[in-house]
């Protein structure tokens, strides 16, 4: 085995958690047609795993916990930015 990572729910297995959000910028889109996008759960191992380049922050370590500096990772959006912003 070269790598593991953890992943929750399992991308496109139907499962995603979605969660709605608005854009500042952008006019309030009307009662449900707000945009949204798929919640995951994941460890630092499942960017590296997957050969997800992390373009800001900092991945997952084994020393994070409830007393840890917060951890503010982001993984390549361009495509949800594309489809979302005119």
């Amino acid at each position: 085995m070269e790598d593991a990572g953890i992943v929750s729910p399992l991308p496109f297995s139907g499962n995603d958690q979605g969660r709605t959000f608005t854009i500042v910028s952008q006019p309030a889109p009307r009662e449900g047609m707000e945009p949204s996008a798929s919640l995951l759960t994941t460890d630092g191992g499942y960017f590296r795993t997957m050969r997800i380049p992390l373009k800001h922050g900092r991945l997952f370590e084994a020393r994070d916990g409830a007393d840890a500096k917060p951890v503010a990772g982001r993984a390549d959006q361009r495509h949800l930015c594309q489809k979302i912003l005119p």
